[in-house]
């Protein structure tokens, strides 16, 4: 039971300097559309910028993943599955060996 009591004074007390720091509920249509059109700005500024994140890491995680060939069956019954060649750095198609 004390327990059960000494949690619900922490919910209370954590949430209270919460609602206090929200600003007051809009008392007209007007302020009201302008306050939400200023919360889905943010959220769709902050949805941007994470998901921009997400799709860095994808791009970076597909770079990097091994590329390997199709997989080929020999006369013995063995399955191979060759890695393909690194892609050259270089534009002109040359390995930069001389």
């Amino acid at each position: 039971m004390r327990s059960l009591t000494a949690l619900l004074l922490f919910l209370a007390l954590t949430a209270y300097p919460a609602a206090a720091s929200e600003p007051p509920a809009p008392r007209t249509l007007p302020e009201a559309t302008e306050r939400l059109g200023e919360e889905l700005a943010r959220a769709a500024g902050a949805m941007r910028e994470s998901m921009g994140r997400v799709l860095l890491s994808l791009e970076e995680m597909a770079r990097l993943l091994p590329r390997y060939e199709a997989p080929e069956m020999n006369e013995n019954g063995d399955i191979i599955i060759r890695r393909k060649p690194q892609p050259s750095n270089d534009r002109n198609g040359r390995d930069g060996t001389i």
